[in-house]
């Protein structure tokens, strides 16, 4: 069914290179393969899927294909969880005001909905804050402990933030206000003087797994917290569907405990449509399945406009279980805003294409006018682009202040580890984080960055690539292979969709479709079967593609459901000619 490469040599074939993309077809050692279909009692193309995932024995496989909350690591291997719990039951016995504060992004804003929502089961005394994107910036702010301070607060629940704000924290305590933090970022050189600090990066935490999303370190707590005062599992379970939104949209690898909390999620999500994010998904009209592709291209963006452009508090309103709040009120804000987003994104990307350095390694790019919650977007915009570090500026008082995303391969976090010395402030991922520095140093700054990222670049990260999993022919895609994919699902970061081919494909029909004809769309044909497929951003290869005989075209394969009637369709990656 599925052919095999040639060139079993070598783990990747370089395929093509068309407008620098390259393709990359995965080679299989033939005695690994068989191996695995004798183990398993698999075809060989199921094989070579769960080879990519290194899912080669039964215990592996029940695993992986039946994700189950029996699997949950215990939560008190995490690095001061007692002391939280302790401090926590604390306060709710003793009825303390408790705050709950959360970054502005959809991990913050998932953070603060479910804690506030578990919270809310046993105490009245309680209240969330979230800051404000332009005025306090990331992390905790000092307008946030003098608010605490005016309103009686005696704890405070840092989420998805707080793991290097060590200055904040001691202010806080000089206040007589304690803090709990639940982050999961890289910690800088101290720890800040909080009752507990949980965050599974510290270097001094023993739990197994370290890809947690800050909703994740939070439902942590909560459940360390049942456990400690022996209550239901099901109290917490209930927040799977938040859990898995925060994961996918912040992109922590779908792996061990965040593919358990995806897996359950989107069951959740899709079975209990009396929930919240049941009217976002009605508001939105997604009629499918919802996939977490659903949740990174249509959820995640409402959300997170909230706190890009406004406040963040009407995303978390979105989602708290509040029969007083007017859900479909908010949710029509929030659409207004995302929209709103899009038209400033647009703009804002034409302004940096043409303000693009002329680096050979590297992008930064600033403007004063450029909006601050838009830059994180456009820096991931420039590296889908251009398959460099990119680096987005824009003016904050006395400061540039600003978003960086990386290239596959290249650790961002080390990287402004070296150019410390001008900067500011900095703090985030591997792949992405935030900083500011002042004017003077950013011309010093951009020659130390540039330098640094080119000691590390290499060929991987010169040219965008794709990875073909496996090579089709047009006949070979039925409803067997389709179901075969979805086992492997929810797809995202560390569990990627597999990826096809099929090459000199001469029967078949394009067209252009969206604003500008930016998307191309069409049918490709079999001997026996026809797919239509669309290719988003594709458009501008029209033109060439209607002079040829033949086509070659990557995608993946998903399934499209209209008044009942499902049918398999192909979402392209990229074409050639």
């Amino acid at each position: 069914m599925i052919q095999n490469s040639k060139l079993n040599q070598l783990n990747l074939t370089v395929f093509s290179l068309m407008n620098n993309y390259k393709w990359l077809i995965r080679n299989y050692s033939v005695d690994e393969i068989q191996n695995i279909s004798h183990v398993l009692g698999v075809k060989d193309y199921v094989a070579k899927l769960l080879n990519i995932k290194q899912i080669i024995t039964k215990d592996t496989a029940k695993i992986f294909f039946n994700p189950s909350i029996s699997n949950l690591i215990n939560p008190f291997l995490m690095k001061s969880m007692h002391e939280a719990v302790e401090r926590l039951s604390f306060a709710i016995n003793h009825n303390e005001k408790i705050m709950i504060y959360g970054d502005y992004d959809v991990d913050g804003i998932t953070s603060v909905a479910m804690m506030y929502m578990f919270l809310n089961k046993f105490t009245d005394n309680i209240e969330f804050y979230i800051p404000d994107r332009n005025n306090e910036g990331y992390g905790i702010s000092i307008e946030s402990i003098n608010y605490a301070k005016a309103n009686n607060v005696n704890l405070i629940i840092a989420l998805d933030c707080g793991i290097k704000s060590c200055e904040e924290v001691s202010y806080a305590k000089s206040e007589n206000i304690d803090y709990i933090i639940c982050d999961h970022h890289e910690q800088g050189k101290e720890i800040p003087d909080a009752v507990a600090v949980l965050d599974p990066k510290r270097k001094d935490c023993n739990y197994p797994f370290k890809h947690l999303s800050g909703c994740g370190v939070g439902f942590k707590l909560v459940h360390a917290y049942c456990i400690s005062n022996n209550l239901s599992f099901d109290l917490v379970k209930e927040y799977f569907d938040l859990l898995a939104i925060s994961v996918i949209a912040d992109m922590v690898p779908l792996i061990d405990e965040n593919r358990i909390f995806a897996f359950h999620g989107l069951l959740e999500i899709n079975n209990s449509r009396n929930k919240p994010i049941s009217t976002i998904i009605k508001a939105l009209s997604i009629e499918n399945k919802i996939l977490s592709e659903d949740i990174s291209y249509r959820i995640a963006p409402l959300l997170n406009s909230s706190g890009r452009l406004s406040s963040a508090e009407i995303g978390v309103k979105a989602l708290l279980s509040d029969q007083k709040i007017n859900k479909y009120a908010i949710i029509k804000s929030l659409i207004g805003l995302n929209n709103q987003r899009k038209e400033i994104q647009k703009q804002i990307l034409i302004e940096a294409d043409l303000a693009l350095n002329s680096s050979k390694n590297s992008i930064i790019v600033f403007s004063e006018n450029w909006h601050k919650g838009i830059v994180g977007i456009i820096a991931s915009n420039l590296v889908d682009k251009y398959n460099k570090p990119s680096i987005v500026l824009t003016q904050e008082k006395n400061n540039l202040v600003g978003s960086v995303r990386t290239a596959k391969g290249i650790n961002i976090l080390e990287i402004l580890d070296k150019c410390s010395v001008f900067l500011t402030k900095y703090g985030g991922h591997k792949s992405a984080a935030g900083l500011s520095l002042t004017t003077e140093n950013l011309n010093k700054f951009k020659d130390l960055f540039e330098e640094e990222v080119g000691k590390v670049s290499n060929e991987l990260t010169k040219d965008k690539q794709i990875t073909i999993d496996l090579v089709l022919s047009i006949d070979e895609i039925n409803d067997v292979l389709y179901r075969t994919i979805m086992r492997f699902a929810p797809f995202g970061l560390g569990n990627e969709a597999p990826v096809f081919c099929t090459n000199e494909i001469n029967n078949f029909k394009l067209s252009l479709v969206g604003k500008n004809n930016g998307h191309l769309k069409g049918i490709v044909m079999g001997k026996s079967k026809s797919f239509e497929f669309i290719g988003f951003n594709l458009g501008h290869k029209y033109d060439d593609l209607c002079k040829s005989n033949a086509i070659d075209i990557c995608y993946t394969i998903y399934e499209d459901s209209w008044r009942g009637e499902k049918k398999l369709k192909l979402k392209l990656i990229d074409i050639k000619w």
